[in-house]
């Protein structure tokens, strides 16, 4: 799948779906797609003992704005159960899995550090789009 930003709009699709002549400024391409129209992608298995520490990204959109936001698990989870996270915590119809393994860092520019991996299931950032 891909995140593709564009000056006034962020989509997360599949890469079936992703036109490289459209207007986006700027795309990740990664994998696999972790929600697909708002359904959990259908290779994911329920009971999969397949844990890792992971990083994502979804977009969502709530009272008319839209926003992205980028979650990193603080324990090893399965896919099934981190696509779980965008569904339910963030509504999001699309989400993609950007990084998974034994250790996984998300940092932000303003960020002295990662995320601390202590106590929190999860960690996120989100940005709202103007």
């Amino acid at each position: 799948g891909f995140l593709a930003l564009s000056s006034e709009n962020a989509v997360v699709l599949k890469a079936d779906n992703y036109d490289p002549n459209n207007s986006y400024s700027c795309a990740i391409q990664s994998g696999p797609m972790l929600l697909i129209e708002n359904n959990v992608n259908i290779q994911f298995d329920k009971n999969s003992k397949n844990k890792n520490f992971r990083i994502g990204v979804g977009v969502y959109e709530q009272k008319g704005e839209k926003f992205i936001v980028f979650a990193s698990s603080n324990v090893p989870v399965t896919f099934y159960q981190f696509a779980l996270l965008f569904l339910t915590k963030y509504k999001c119809s699309n989400a993609l899995n950007l990084e998974s393994g034994s250790y996984c860092s998300l940092k932000t520019p303003s960020a002295k550090k990662p995320f601390s991996k202590t106590r929190i299931v999860c960690n996120y950032l989100y940005f709202q789009l103007k």
